[in-house]
């Protein structure tokens, strides 16, 4: 799922803005090699995080004066088949699409709800394939902070769609589960979404048809927000009343780096970014159109990973001095990024053997946590190490090693929880590793992050 939207507009600021400036490749390079990125990777999402929208705001990706080179931040989800299992699924279950109920605006108090585990604990979703079938089932896990997994629900296949590769189950903080579905037929359609009860598992699920293929997002409120072209479309989860948010020329909704699009801390919009010209700034925009702008707008941050702003309004993003033909930068650092275009250098790779695979801001939003993607001699992911600290502080909280990376996988960090005291790796499609930050340990369970158990302690 290709979010040509954002891109076009990168391009088409790359086009206007970077003619008048010294830069050391061209915009038609630059534009050359985004088409051949593109092509490659066919098929799969493309998100541009908060970071680049803020580099088309200065109108250059060129940090004017110390010669880096601003690299977009680009989240790409391969589309990859989940891993097997030997479990069976149980009797499908034929969907049932609710009638659309228009409305001009949708509240929901989110219903009272013990939580699935404690904040710490994650929530992991996994695909139960049986080769005899091409029906998917869904195993939904608890991987706590401390003691062993276990199973909340599992769920037969659904007729007609299978549970995304790519796209990410999301669980809400009071006990609901969204799975993106794409046609088991095709992979690379999605069809819809489906929501589970994971308080009343024997419940069927609730399908939406045509709607979510750019995400979905769970609000502080208990609703749930589905993406689409132009579109947001809010649902109501046990009535499916529905109310639709159009998005207005000049304005981006933003994402974080794991695709996720961010609501409001009061659930009265989302995270965005409203371009006028060749400057813009970030803010909440509402339901009813109007956009407030904010330097550091109040989130609401279930994963931790919708942390795009510290209370300064910077960014994060890796800078490179040199790029090569395949893209790959050189001589890269982490640096922050004002809306006034100004940087600092915060982490530079001691070995050329090191890259910095992701990046976030911690729960104060006052120092970083890195991934560094320690390469072997034939480019293969060796080790990874997980970094925290600032400008000269930082040092190693975990190292993974034996790892099984794919090599057109990114590795990703998917998830912080409320203290920084588990972040959550992704390694492929079907594999995270849950990282104890106390300890340094860490298991990977075959599955895809959904969420944390407890999220009351998040924004909003």
């Amino acid at each position: 799922m290709h979010d040509s939207r954002l891109e076009d507009q990168i391009r088409r600021t790359l086009r206007v803005d970077g003619d008048s400036l010294p830069l050391t490749i061209t915009p038609a390079e630059l534009d050359r090699r985004l088409d051949r990125r593109r092509r490659e990777r066919s098929g799969r999402r493309v998100t541009v995080a908060a970071a680049a929208v803020a580099v088309v705001a200065i109108g250059s990706i060129v940090a004017i004066g110390n010669g880096w080179l601003r690299m977009p931040v680009i989240g790409v989800a391969p589309s990859e088949p989940p891993m097997s299992s030997p479990v069976a699924p149980s009797a499908p279950v034929a969907p049932s699409a609710p009638s659309p109920q228009p409305s001009a605006s949708v509240t929901s108090d989110a219903r009272p709800a013990p939580p699935l585990g404690r904040p710490g604990d994650a929530i992991v979703v996994r695909s139960i394939i049986d080769e005899t079938s091409v029906v998917h089932g869904i195993e939904v896990q608890v991987w706590p902070a401390e003691g062993d997994m276990s199973v909340i629900a599992t769920y037969s296949g659904i007729l007609g769609g299978n549970p995304s590769p790519s796209a990410p189950a999301r669980v809400s903080r009071d006990g609901y589960l969204a799975v993106p579905l794409v046609d088991w037929k095709d992979p690379e359609r999605h069809c819809c979404v489906a929501i589970y009860d994971l308080l009343q598992p024997a419940r069927d699920p609730q399908i939406i048809e045509d709607l979510g293929s750019e995400g979905v997002t769970w609000g502080p409120d208990g609703r749930l927000a589905l993406f689409d072209p132009l579109v947001i479309t809010v649902v109501e989860p046990t009535t499916a009343a529905r109310t639709s948010l159009l998005i207005p020329a000049g304005s981006i909704i933003t994402t974080g780096v794991t695709q996720d699009e961010v609501w409001a801390a009061d659930g009265s919009g989302f995270l965005a970014w409203r371009q006028g010209g060749v400057v813009g700034s970030p803010g909440i925009l509402h339901f009813d159109g109007t956009f407030d702008a904010d330097a550091s707008p109040p989130v609401f941050d279930p994963t931790g990973t919708e942390r795009v702003y510290d209370s300064r309004g910077r960014t994060l993003a890796v800078g490179c001095k040199q790029l090569s033909e395949d893209g790959i930068g050189s001589d890269c650092a982490l640096m922050d990024m004002g809306l006034d275009g100004a940087s600092d250098v915060w982490y530079t790779p001691a070995s050329e053997a090191d890259r910095i695979a992701d990046h976030r801001w911690d729960a104060l939003r006052q120092a970083v946590w890195v991934l560094l993607d320690r390469r072997s001699g034939d480019g293969r992911t060796a080790d990874l190490l997980l970094l925290h600290g600032g400008p000269g502080t930082f040092t190693t909280v975990a190292t993974l090693s034996t790892l099984n990376v794919d090599g057109t996988f990114d590795p990703q960090i998917v998830a912080l929880s409320g203290d920084d005291g588990r972040v959550v790796v992704s390694l492929s499609d079907g594999t995270v590793a849950l990282v104890d930050t106390a300890t340094g340990r860490w298991v990977a369970p075959g599955g895809s992050f959904a969420g944390w158990a407890d999220q009351r302690g998040a924004g909003g």
